[in-house]
C-alpha cells in the first residue's frame, strides 16, 4: 500500500508460487475467498445485525468485483454509523492471462462454503464458472444479502522448481466508477514494477507546463511514448481528492477540446 494520492486507497497482494516438488503440475488454479461485512464500526455499534444487507457484483467488462452496502445512505441496523458507507473492489492485476477473473462464485449464506472439500473447491474455481447473487439483476443490486464469494484465475502450469507470480488487489472508494478508475491506475503502477516516478513519463501535456487558469473552450495537447495506446481524461474538482471521468478510450490523437 502506497502513501500517494492516486494509490493510497489500493492494497496490492502479491504471491510468488514455487513448485518445490519434482512433479510438473499441468493445471493449477489460484483463487481468493472474499468475505463482506460492510457498515460496521469498531465498537459498540450493534454490528452483529449488520450481516445481510450487503451485495457483490461482478462487472465483466471492467473485470472488477464490487461489494457495498445495499442502503448507500448508511446501514439501517447501525444507528452509531456516521457518514456515507464505502465500497471495495477486487480483481487480479497479474493472473498469467489477459482475462484475469476466469471464475466467480457468489454463495449465500456466507458460511455455506466447505474449505475441506477439494472437489467442491475445484468445481467452484473452474474457469468459466460464474454465479451472481440472486439479489443482482442486470448488474444492479435489488436487495441486500448475506453472502461472500470466490474468484479465480485461468488454469496455468508449473514446472518443477518454477516460480510464477499472481497479484490481486483491493480498491476502496464511494462509487463504482471511482473504484474502476483506481483499479486502472493500479494496473499501470503494477506494470511499471511499482515505480511511482516512472509512470509519470509515459504521457505528458505539451501546452501546459505549469498550473494555469483557462476559460471557455481550451485545447489540451499531449505526447505519449506509446503510439497505439488509448487515453482516458479525468477532471478533479478538489485538487486530486476525487476524479470525474470526462472521456474514456480516446484515440491517441494528442489533442482534446
Amino acid at each position: 500500500q502506497f502513501n500517494h494520492p492516486l494509490f493510497r486507497d489500493v492494497m496490492f497482494k502479491v504471491y510468488d508460487i514455487k513448485n518445490e516438488s519434482s512433479f510438473k503440475y499441468s493445471r493449477i488454479v489460484f483463487g481468493d475467498l472474499v468475505g463482506t461485512y460492510i457498515g460496521v464500526s469498531e465498537t459498540g455499534d450493534g454490528g452483529t445485525n449488520e450481516w445481510n444487507d450487503d451485495y457483490s457484483i461482478l462487472y465483466k467488462k471492467e473485470n472488477v468485483i464490487i461489494s457495498g452496502d445495499f442502503k448507500h445512505c448508511g446501514p439501517s441496523r447501525n444507528p452509531l454509523w456516521r457518514g456515507p458507507v464505502g465500497m471495495f473492489g477486487s480483481t487480479f492485476v497479474d493472473a498469467l492471462s489477459s482475462d484475469s477473473i476466469a471464475s466467480y462464485y457468489y454463495f449465500e449464506p456466507a458460511n455455506n462454503f466447505t474449505m475441506g472439500d477439494d472437489e467442491f473447491l475445484w468445481s467452484k474455481l473452474k474457469p468459466g464458472y460464474y454465479r451472481q447473487g440472486n439479489n443482482i439483476i442486470n448488474d444492479t443490486a435489488v436487495a441486500g444479502s448475506d453472502g461472500d464469494y470466490t474468484f479465480g484465475t485461468n488454469y496455468f502450469s508449473l514446472e518443477s522448481g518454477q516460480v510464477k507470480r499472481i497479484a490481486s488487489l483491493l480498491a476502496y472508494g464511494y462509487t463504482s466508477n471511482e473504484i474502476f478508475q483506481k483499479v486502472k491506475l493500479a494496473k499501470v503502477l503494477y506494470n511499471n514494477n511499482f515505480d511511482l516516478a516512472k509512470i509519470g513519463t509515459h504521457i505528458q501535456l505539451t501546452n501546459l507546463s505549469s498550473h494555469a487558469t483557462v476559460n471557455g473552450n481550451y485545447q489540451i495537447l499531449w505526447q505519449s511514448e506509446k503510439i497505439i495506446s488509448t487515453v482516458d481524461i479525468y477532471f478533479s474538482p478538489d485538487a486530486g481528492q476525487t476524479w470525474l471521468p470526462i472521456i474514456k478510450d480516446l484515440a491517441n490523437n494528442q489533442s482534446y477540446i
